[in-house]
């Protein structure tokens, strides 16, 4: 099963990352290496979880639904999907739909695309380079999670780059 994770603040992004890194690497020591699945991003903004229930009838069967979460509350939210290989372009398409713009036209939030460390650098910028193409206000610059540790790798000047981006 594969997953992304929704932090509601950048300021919350560091500790959310420790957070989700932390119980990925605990879940996975419990599953069989086949159930970890692909960790696919975080998306940063408002809240999609009352969005679940309402929409639950329409979202695509690789989904889930908000029964398939864990969190803390208020700060960041893990989604498992149930797919073992997600789409990020197809993912970041139906969070979208799910957060209709803002009265001024702008997207109420952002997609932080998370590729293992173990990829070929190839397989990433063209996965990168397809979500800027038709997402490019959207899509922030990818972040990094290490293969053995499952540790999220932040950089220092990550999370003032998202404020720029401010939703």
């Amino acid at each position: 099963m594969s997953s992304f994770a929704e932090v509601h603040r950048p300021e919350d992004l560091v500790r959310a990352c420790e957070d989700i890194a932390a119980f990925l690497a605990f879940h996975c020591k419990k599953q069989p290496a086949s159930r970890c699945g692909v960790f696919a991003g975080i998306w940063l903004g408002p809240s999609i979880e009352g969005d679940l229930g309402v929409e639950a009838s329409t979202l695509p069967s690789w989904f889930g639904t908000s029964r398939d979460s864990v969190g803390v509350s208020g700060i960041w939210s893990l989604y498992w999907l149930k797919s073992d290989r997600v789409c990020r372009l197809a993912l970041v398409d139906l969070l979208l739909e799910m957060r209709a713009p803002s009265a001024e036209g702008t997207v109420l939030g952002r997609f932080i695309p998370v590729f293992r460390d173990d990829l070929p650098a190839s397989e990433v910028q063209s996965e990168v380079d397809r979500l800027w193409r038709y997402h490019p206000l959207c899509v922030l610059p990818p972040l990094w999670q290490e293969s053995r540790t499952g540790r999220i790798l932040l950089p220092h000047d990550y999370v003032a780059l998202t404020k720029l981006s401010r939703f």
